[in-house]
């Protein structure tokens, strides 16, 4: 290279860095730049608060003025706690709270818009405007299906949607609503809990009950950090339940069904008995001798299983004792009694599905298990087990095994008690 040319253009680079230095030094810098949060707010029975942020916190307290605008009237669809924003010495974050003043027969909005200093300590970023829809009268309700529940690993719960007093939901197209955690939970997301989709639950199209499922998966089990409260996102057209509006959730982690335990009842043979016709004894007379101890190995992923069936139910369970392994978790509603729970499903290779020696009808099946707490069973811990797969060949479950799907609602429910 020519170094009597590099030379002057090295100087002259030099110079021009210099002089750019200069003047920038000579400008007044803007390290502050505000902005709203969001662009778009919801605001119904609950209010709502709209956010402003700074890209740095300042060393004095700053009033930044707004405007609004729009069909929704301020003093008479909504209100506002304050007439600017005060962002605080020291902080980032200021809020508004806008409170809704009137339901109205339908939806309307207005916006906010930063209104942009002539000179001062801070500037206006392009996101200095936000749109806010005040929703209007609601036709329709959402409910949970319960009021309270726990999380084991990963459980499913559901909500419905009604009319307003009453009536059936039935619209063309999937309905899409947004769950919330409340304040008063002491789980964290993504510490003790996560969504094991998202916070979307989605009713389908034409859904029979209008009920949309979601599940919750346990992350972390800690002690005063495992109470979970959901609600639904307020949604123009859909307004709380009357009767369930939230879910309150314990996170629990996997049950452990270790145990002796003995049978109790068959639960749900009145309830078939009378809604279809079976004769109950031709499928499976229950023994108050029928128990199982049940140990969970140290990986938590089987269970040693000592069978002690006798008759029917040691056809289809097995005897003496065998390795069970734990397949997963599901939620199910009994037909019987139409309460979604969580259960652990136990794999039992080579079951008799009929019941019957004579006739066997063999398979691996997944049986479901659920730990019924003391306080909800009464004086002692109870083991609910839905046998979901079956296929009778008893005379008066002819016509039943007929319609019979090959994975139930835990057609067949039973109750062991701990000894």
């Amino acid at each position: 290279m020519n170094t009597r040319i590099f030379r002057p253009l090295s100087l002259l680079a030099l110079l021009a860095v210099l002089l750019f230095s200069g003047c920038r030094k000579s400008e007044p810098e803007t390290t502050l730049f505000v902005s709203i949060e969001r662009l778009n707010y919801s605001l119904g029975s609950h209010g709502t608060t709209i956010t402003l942020q700074a890209t740095a916190a300042p060393t004095t307290d700053l009033v930044i003025p707004y405007h609004v605008a729009g069909e929704a009237k301020l003093g008479t669809d909504y209100e506002l706690s304050a007439p600017n924003f005060i962002l605080k010495a020291g902080e980032t974050k200021a809020e508004l709270q806008v409170k809704r003043l009137v339901e109205g027969e339908k939806a309307r909005t207005f916006s906010i818009l930063l209104t942009p200093p002539a000179s001062g300590p801070y500037k206006v970023s392009l996101k200095n405007f936000a749109y806010v829809n005040v929703f209007g009268k609601a036709s329709y309700q959402v409910n949970f299906n319960e009021t309270k529940g726990t999380v084991l690993a990963e459980t499913t719960f559901g909500l419905r949607i009604s009319g307003i007093p009453s009536g059936r939901y039935r619209v063309d197209e999937d309905t899409h609503l947004e769950l919330e955690v409340d304040p008063s939970s002491t789980a964290v997301e993504g510490v003790h809990f996560a969504f094991a989709q998202s916070k979307e639950v989605i009713v389908p199209r034409r859904e029979r009950n209008a009920e949309g499922l979601f599940t919750i998966r346990t992350l972390k089990v800690e002690e005063g950090h495992d109470k979970l409260v959901l609600r639904v996102a307020e949604r123009d057209g859909f307004a709380e339940g009357k009767g369930r509006p939230t879910l309150t959730l314990t996170l629990a982690g996997p049950e452990d069904f270790s145990g002796t335990w003995k049978l109790k009842a068959w639960a749900n043979a009145q309830s078939l008995a009378d809604n279809y016709g079976v004769t109950t004894a031709e499928l499976i007379k229950p023994n108050q001798d029928d128990r199982m101890i049940l140990t969970k190995s140290t990986d938590g992923k089987s269970y040693t299983a000592e069978l002690a069936f006798k008759d029917e139910l040691s056809e289809y369970f097995g005897q003496g004792k065998r390795t069970l392994p734990l397949v997963g978790e599901r939620s199910i509603s009994p037909e019987d009694t139409n309460v979604r729970a969580g259960y652990g499903l136990l794999l039992f290779a080579g079951a008799n599905l009929s019941f019957d020696a004579a006739q066997p009808e063999k398979g691996d099946v997944q049986v479901a298990f659920r730990l019924i707490p003391a306080e909800e069973a009464g004086k002692k811990p109870e083991l609910e087990v839905l046998i979901l797969k079956f296929k009778p060949k008893a005379a008066s479950w002819t016509d039943f095994a007929a319609f019979l799907p090959d994975d139930t609602n835990g057609f067949l429910r039973l109750r062991f008690t701990q000894e």
